[in-house]
């Protein structure tokens, strides 16, 4: 009897030792959270170090669809890249609520100065862990505007436009729109060339016509500390012009164009291949002012999903001025969808700006049919030049 049990007592054991030795693949969602890639980007997350992560994510995805050597590496599955390409939105999504957020206290009624101080203050506190150096300095240099911009009210520092256009060269004069710059009349403005009669809309990235004089003048005078952007608009008949240029003055002046764009006074949706049109919806952008008009909205489209509605206007596109942006670049903007972003919102209500897009893009059949929709909608007065 011992001998006929032995045979299987050994091939127990045997059988055991297989399964012992037998390696066990690792789960999928193991694997994901083990990636040493996928791991440097959670760091980011975990310590709320939002561009870094938005950085980290799109760096990821970018290499996982453009290097196939290193994506093989990383033995990823489809449902892990997914789960990257989510991340990366995400991190997109909370940095735009940041700057929606910092640009809301930035942006609040002039006069209100307390107020604005007190929303920038509390902005600062609360998302310090959040912000990187370059965003903490901007932060302080608007609370720092605001306290200047109180001074000067109260008479404590000279407060005049002819001052400022003399630190930058320039004779300056008010303007409901912005600043005019009536004429170049020596340094740093002298290097660049400027034609003369043009209108400064944008303090670094912030419209002129939301600050009040004082607020203005402060903003135009720190070039004494640290570069200063503008952005200044020429008008031509058929369409507009616009100069970025960065300056610094007094003893270590300096100036230089960071770029030269035109737009069209108006130019509207053309074609059911458009970029807008894909998101289901038709667009007129008024060059000159930087505004986007909502021509039609199509149901089912990304466009209706996120809010957006027929006759709405908005100027910042991905929390960044619509001023001086060319018509073709805001469609690249809308093409690259939803590999990036898109969300717009007017600066002076926020809080009545749509969602972020988010639905799946409308198929070619489904452009077409939306496209046949916006162009019954149109009438013979509603013809537009388009760029």
């Amino acid at each position: 009897m011992p001998q006929t049990l032995r045979p299987a007592a050994g091939l127990s054991l045997l059988l055991f030792a297989a399964c012992a030795t037998a390696p066990r693949p690792r789960p999928e969602p193991t694997r994901f959270y083990q990636n040493p890639s996928v791991r440097e980007c959670l760091k980011f997350n975990q310590d709320h170090k939002i561009q870094q992560s938005q950085a980290c994510w799109r760096q990821l995805l970018q290499r996982l669809q453009n290097e196939p050597e290193f994506a093989a590496a990383q033995e990823l599955s489809a449902s892990d890249r997914d789960k990257i390409e989510q991340m990366a939105m995400a991190a997109d999504r909370r940095a735009l609520e940041l700057r929606r957020e910092f640009d809301r206290c930035c942006h609040m009624v002039g006069e209100r100065r307390d107020e604005r101080e007190r929303c920038l203050t509390d902005f600062r506190a609360r998302h310090r862990d959040e912000l990187d150096v370059d965003q903490i300095f901007e932060v302080d240099a608007a609370i720092a505007a605001v306290h200047e911009a109180r001074e000067r009210a109260q008479g404590n520092v000279e407060d005049t436009l002819e001052h400022a256009g003399k630190l930058l060269g320039a004779r300056l004069g008010p303007d409901e729109e912005g600043i005019r710059l009536e004429r170049v009349i020596g340094p740093p403005l002298d290097r660049l060339s400027l034609g003369e009669e043009g209108l400064i809309l944008l303090i670094d990235g912030v419209p002129i016509r939301t600050l009040v004089a004082s607020e203005q003048i402060s903003r135009l005078e720190r070039c004494q500390e640290k570069p200063l952007e503008l952005l200044l608009r020429y008008g031509g008949r058929d369409e507009v012009s616009f100069e970025r240029v960065e300056l610094r003055c007094g003893p270590a002046a300096e100036a230089r164009r960071l770029s030269k764009t035109s737009a069209p006074h108006q130019g509207c949706s053309a074609a059911a291949s458009d970029a807008e049109v894909r998101l289901g919806m038709s667009l007129c952008y008024h060059g000159a002012e930087g505004r986007i008009w909502v021509e039609q909205v199509c149901a089912g489209g990304p466009a209706a999903a996120a809010g957006v509605r027929p006759g709405q206007q908005f100027d910042r596109l991905n929390g960044e001025p619509l001023l001086g942006m060319p018509w073709n670049r805001i469609r690249e903007v809308l093409a690259a969808f939803p590999e990036r972003p898109v969300r717009f919102d007017l600066s002076t209500d926020t809080l009545a700006s749509p969602a972020a897009f988010s639905a799946t893009v409308l198929d070619e059949r489904q452009s077409a049919s939306c496209w046949r929709a916006i162009l019954e909608s149109r009438t013979p007065e509603d013809a537009s030049p388009t760029p």
